[in-house]
């Protein structure tokens, strides 16, 4: 699927996340795509609005559209 910015994702422990941001390069190998992302609720070890960064791929293959 293709990926939305400002749309909401879970993780497979049904945690929401929104992305932020897509198609950031990673430095040593321009050729992997990122993406930004921000947890909406707390998780069990960081506050809501805590960003993280995960390569595209990963991204699609780990979290699912919120409907």
């Amino acid at each position: 699927y293709e990926l939305e910015i400002n749309r909401i994702y879970l993780s497979r422990t049904g945690q929401r996340f929104k992305l932020l941001k897509k198609g950031v390069r990673y430095a040593l190998d321009c050729s992997i795509f990122m993406v930004v992302f921000t947890n909406i609720n707390p998780t069990k070890d960081q506050p809501a609005g805590t960003e993280w960064i995960l390569d595209e791929d990963t991204f699609i293959k780990t979290f699912t559209e919120e409907k």
